[in-house]
């Protein structure tokens, strides 16, 4: 989709969404993310992307092997990381992993 086409959808969706009252439903927060995510990823990526799965013989909408069912995986299993990283105040998992374990070590030492 060209950068052009892609305003008239946003120009459709917030007619819409005006036409409907549901502005209050659309914050600010996710537009702006919306439009970060549409600047990182050009045009020219998608293009590579779909012509690299139509090369490898995948679907691009088939199922969760299909290009919009991996891209779908992998973008949410980057926001869990994210979210676990910030859960667990910017430790990754292996080294959380590795301070509970020392915690655990730490207390058998003492209690022998």
């Amino acid at each position: 989709m060209s950068t052009e086409e892609a305003e008239k959808v946003q120009v459709i969706v917030a007619g819409g969404v005006a036409r409907e009252g549901l502005q209050e439903m659309v914050l600010p927060a996710e537009e702006a993310a919306a439009k970060r995510l549409a600047d990182f990823v050009s045009d020219a990526a998608v293009d590579r992307m779909i012509a690299d799965a139509q090369d490898a013989g995948i679907s691009l909408l088939d199922g969760p092997g299909g290009l919009i069912g991996q891209l779908t995986a992998r973008v949410i299993e980057r926001a869990l990381g994210a979210e676990m990283d910030d859960h667990l105040g910017g430790l990754s998992k292996t080294q959380f992993e590795e301070i509970e374990a020392n915690r655990r070590t730490e207390g058998i030492e003492e209690r022998a």
